[in-house]
């Protein structure tokens, strides 16, 4: 678990450094792919990640310390979202979950074989494409763009 923590955090951290001068719209994207690619390409680290005992803060300081860096990008691309206009003014702690959940979710059910894509034999690659196209949908939001609106009216 540890080493898998380890990892993330420095591919996460490797993603970024590329994308510094990236809007945080796409430095989100990124941040999730990376994730999800890590997850399939790394499921018995992935799994090793996220049980229980390994998230107990108090038994494993160093890796709530690894978590929460982590943790801290998310936020950091939210709050230059919001401060660009990019990123609608809400709670940034309640758009991490949303953005953090969708990621996990994804990459949990490729791991576990849960996605018909996954259970026959797709790699990283289907992965990221799955990747792209959820962080996609979280970046445009499921309501229709004003001009859709006016144009059916």
């Amino acid at each position: 678990a540890m080493d898998g923590i380890a990892r993330i955090d420095a591919a996460l951290n490797e993603a970024m450094k590329e994308m510094e001068d990236a809007d945080p719209i796409e430095q989100f994207r990124v941040q999730g792919v990376t994730y999800v690619r890590f997850a399939v390409e790394h499921p018995s680290h992935f799994r090793a990640m996220y049980t229980p005992e390994v998230l107990d803060a108090t038994r494993f300081p160093e890796l709530a310390e690894m978590a929460q860096r982590s943790h801290s990008l998310v936020l950091r691309s939210i709050a230059q979202g919001q401060k660009d206009g990019d990123v609608y003014d809400g709670d940034p702690a309640a758009i991490a979950l949303t953005a953090i959940s969708l990621v996990y979710g994804v990459s949990r059910l490729f791991v576990d074989g849960m996605l018909p894509e996954a259970a026959e034999g797709g790699g990283a690659e289907l992965a990221e494409q799955l990747a792209l196209a959820v962080t996609h949908v979280l970046g445009h939001g499921l309501l229709p763009r004003e001009e859709k609106k006016a144009a059916k009216k």
